[in-house]
């Protein structure tokens, strides 16, 4: 289980990292800029949760109630933030569609 708490938290970093990537990109398209805004805080949000279970795995007992409400959370997080994601993608594609070569010339 801590292995799994602690591939999370790499995995929480390089999601932020890439969330900051895309926030650059999707500047041009201000429509987006608020889908990369609530993605963003939903990743914010599942970082301080999981701060929250490893402060709970550091105690000398652990609560397991207590980790499994974090989880819980921290799901919910993520489902959030998946569908801020993929919303953003249906967004992306359809504006990517609307420029393509094929629509301008027809």
């Amino acid at each position: 289980m801590k292995s799994e708490w602690q591939m999370l938290g790499q995995n929480i970093v390089y999601d932020q990292q890439q969330c900051a990537t895309v926030q650059q990109q999707v500047k041009v398209v201000p429509a987006n800029i608020e889908f990369v805004k609530l993605f963003s805080q939903s990743l914010a949000k599942v970082a301080e949760l999981h701060k929250e279970l490893d402060m709970e795995y550091s105690k000398a007992t652990v609560d397991g109630k207590a980790c499994a409400k974090c989880c819980s959370n921290i799901l919910k997080e993520l489902d959030k933030a998946a569908a801020e994601h993929n919303a953003l993608t249906r967004q992306m594609d359809q504006d990517a569609s609307q420029d393509s070569p094929e629509r301008l010339t027809n």
